[in-house]
């Protein structure tokens, strides 16, 4: 169930970023200050979704059983 949280939050948070990007890009090269103004104004509106979104996906991925972090490659000071 976790991997199936972790794919659909994963997939609602890039379908909600990129369309901020792409829709920035567009309208700075178009140059359009309407278009650049509705744009930068828009985007905050896309966090309600974004944020929970980034939460139950990292919320679920961080939750998975497997391996803990992998230890250091550095030579242990105590050698």
């Amino acid at each position: 169930m976790p991997k199936l949280v972790h794919a659909v939050a994963g997939a609602i948070a890039l379908a909600t970023i990129s369309p901020f990007w792409l829709s920035t890009v567009a309208v700075e090269l178009s140059g359009w200050q309407a278009g650049i103004i509705g744009v930068k104004t828009t985007i905050p509106y896309g966090f309600i979704v974004l944020i929970p979104a980034l939460i139950a996906t990292g919320g679920s991925g961080g939750s998975w059983p497997g391996p803990g972090p992998v230890a250091s490659s550095t030579p242990s000071e105590h050698a």
